[in-house]
């Protein structure tokens, strides 16, 4: 079921209309008309399958510059600032907002090394994510090495405002562990946080996140100074996760974060079990790290049921993959993973996570572990059934 119809404002398609003359116009290329349905029928089949109207206007428009050879157009203003909605996010404009999240937690590093990140995130954002979780101290194997520095964190107001030219919000992970050769010591750690903070109020207008640290109670973690780490101001921020299954660190934030990875029938517990914890301390959560793609968990069924349920359930939810720990193109199996992933995600009409829950055992049997509704007060419900 699509969130989102099509608009029926004539000055919506007349804008977009003007947008893609102007791009031909630049190229110095005629728009005749079969390009112009050829350039009308792309976002109208992507919003009739679900994707948020400016979204698609955002991945055809970009689209369409790089097939007519035009250089990389650099980001006008910023993203929508998102709101704490109750035990859900929002826009500042009034409109819901799930988090269709993607591990990038290289992509920083490779921004900061003078890589090119454009393609990753036309990828990502044409996929139909719309936020990335990066790291910003780690040096792991599989994953790459950042060091905190001056020139790092001169290059992340940039870093921010490149992503949301994709239309993508990006949660920064302060500390991930291990960190031998990143901080040498206790006030170089503190220091971190607050460098990092000043760095991403320097791109408001992006909407950075700001999570303290991955899995608090991990062994790595257990030296930081949690008594001097300070709460975010300006900014949404999530003081920590904790190891799979667990509640995060506590006292909470603005939100929260839950990790499924490797758990038991995972693909349930990602909407479900961050929703608990919403309804527990009354605050968003998303579910930022799960059993990973496509070498833990390969199914196209399982990446679709876990963010339809995270969508509807929770603040929404994060696809972890292989190429994602080392921000790289997908391609094969996990591309369509990630696709599946989204698609879930964007088949959940957003009203509809203010709707009373209720766990629909009378649905579940052969092939169907769990199956969860939300029921408006006007009578209207939204089903989504999590399969084995």
């Amino acid at each position: 079921m699509a969130q989102y119809e099509y608009p029926d404002e004539p000055t919506w398609w007349a804008n977009y209309e003007t947008e893609v003359e102007a791009l031909f116009a630049e190229a110095g290329q005629a728009f005749t008309n079969p390009q112009a349905f050829r350039w009308f029928a792309r976002p109208a089949y992507d919003i009739g399958a679900g994707m948020e109207p400016d979204a698609a206007r955002r991945k055809h428009l970009r689209a369409l510059r790089e097939a007519l050879g035009l250089p990389f157009e650099p980001p006008v203003g910023g993203l929508v600032r998102r709101v704490i909605a109750g035990k859900f996010f929002a826009l500042e404009t009034g409109e819901p907002w799930t988090m269709i999240q993607c591990s990038d937690f290289n992509l920083l590093g490779r921004y900061v090394a003078g890589e090119d990140i454009a393609p990753i995130l036309a990828q990502r954002g044409d996929v139909g994510f719309n936020a990335l979780r990066v790291w910003t101290a780690y040096d792991v194997p599989g994953i790459g090495r950042l060091v905190p520095s001056g020139a790092m964190y001169g290059a992340v107001p940039g870093f921010l405002s490149v992503c949301a030219a994709f239309g993508l919000y990006v949660e920064l992970t302060a500390f991930t562990g291990p960190y031998s050769g990143l901080f040498d010591g206790q006030d170089a750690m503190v220091a971190h946080w607050e460098a990092l903070q000043n760095a991403c109020s320097l791109a408001v207008a992006c909407d950075p996140s700001l999570e303290l640290v991955n899995e608090w109670n991990n062994t790595p973690n257990k030296g930081l100074p949690f008594d001097r780490l300070r709460q975010v101001m300006m900014l949404i921020g999530c003081h920590g996760s904790s190891i799979a299954d667990g509640s995060g660190l506590q006292p909470n934030w603005d939100y929260g974060t839950y990790h499924s990875n490797g758990l038991s029938e995972w693909q349930r517990k990602v909407g479900h079990n961050a929703m608990e914890l919403a309804d527990k301390y009354g605050i968003p959560w998303t579910s930022n790290e799960n059993t990973r793609f496509p070498d833990r968990d390969d199914s196209h069924e399982h990446a679709y049921d876990a963010a339809a349920g995270a969508a509807l359930l929770c603040a929404g939810a994060c696809f972890h993959s292989v190429r994602g720990k080392s921000s790289e193109l997908w391609d094969g199996l996990e591309l369509e993973c990630a696709r599946s992933w989204a698609t879930g995600a964007w088949s959940v009409p957003l009203d509809f996570q203010r709707g009373v829950y209720h766990h629909r055992t009378n649905l579940e049997g052969p092939g169907i572990i769990r199956a969860y509704d939300r029921r408006l007060a006007d009578g209207r419900e939204f089903v989504i059934m999590i399969r084995a």
